[in-house]
């Protein structure tokens, strides 16, 4: 079945193929974050579902990775965990504060985490999961379709539950703000009004008025007698 043999854990690939591999998760994983920031209604969680099945092509192509350098793909679950941990903080942080410092830290450290575990070089020769890899092209696995399927499944489930929680996220901050906006109530109608501009001009006048009647009194008495 092809999608059984897409997301297969099994066989051996080079580190040039899981390289494309990764920068191709990496772009449309950044598109799905965007639609989840853009998105409303039923949308976040069929971006989460699609993001979660990226996700699953790349851990299908990082287990053959780790089978080309002669390791099971048990040995790469605990490191896995730690990236998803930075990775997961990364999108938090961006979602609710931006791109900020520990953003970027987090995801240099994975991606750190990343290259130095599987961009080694690759068994020369057969080993127990197959034959030396082409340079884009996977060798034939005996096994792993199950378990790859397996952990599809898990992935997407993950992702159809991380787009609910930025739904229901959504959701609640927009109750927030329709709370906010009820408790403060409609705007205060008792503020006096402004003094007309036509009220400041006559005050102008009366003053010119009076200072021009206090100058002829002081020349009236300077004058001859």
């Amino acid at each position: 079945m092809g999608v059984a043999r897409f997301f297969s854990l099994g066989g051996r690939i080079g580190p040039a193929r899981w390289s494309a591999w990764a920068a191709l998760t990496a772009g449309l994983s950044v598109l799905c974050l965007f639609g989840l920031r853009l998105s409303e209604g039923v949308l976040p969680p069929v971006v989460g579902a699609l993001l979660g099945l990226i996700v699953a092509k790349l851990v299908a192509e990082s287990a053959r990775r780790l089978h080309d350098c002669g390791q099971s793909a048990a040995v790469g679950i605990a490191p896995a965990i730690g990236m998803v941990v930075l990775i997961a903080t990364a999108v938090v942080r961006w979602l609710g504060h931006g791109a900020d410092a520990l953003f970027g830290v987090a995801l240099v450290l994975a991606a750190g985490a990343a290259g130095l575990l599987l961009l080694r070089p690759g068994a020369a020769a057969d080993n127990r999961f197959g034959p030396p890899p082409a340079p884009f092209t996977a060798s034939p696995g005996r096994d792993g379709q199950g378990a790859g399927l397996a952990s599809t499944a898990v992935l997407l489930g993950v992702g159809l539950a991380f787009g609910l929680g930025v739904l229901r996220w959504e959701i609640g901050m927009d109750r927030q703000r329709e709370d906010r906006l009820r408790r403060a109530g409609p705007p205060d109608q008792t503020m006096p009004a402004a003094r007309p501009a036509a009220s400041a001009d006559q005050g102008l006048d009366a003053a010119n008025a009076n200072l021009s009647n206090q100058i002829d009194g002081l020349l009236n008495r300077s004058g001859p007698r």
